[in-house]
């Protein structure tokens, strides 16, 4: 198994209990703003960190 692969399910299981905890401390509202929080991360991590590709090198393969 390789690393990102075995990073990303130790992720799933550490998200998984803080979840399970959230939602048994304060219910499904904790865990839906928990849900969005990470969705808006994501959304500036592939906003901001992903460069995109040149315009040029993608006509030029194409």
């Amino acid at each position: 198994m390789s690393l990102s692969i075995a990073l990303g399910q130790l992720g799933i299981g550490i998200s998984g209990v803080a979840a399970g905890w959230l939602y048994k401390e304060y219910g499904y509202l904790s865990n839906a703003l928990l849900g969005a929080l990470a969705l808006v991360l994501m959304a500036l991590v592939v906003g901001y960190g992903l460069p995109e590709p040149d315009l040029q090198a993608s006509v030029g393969e194409g």
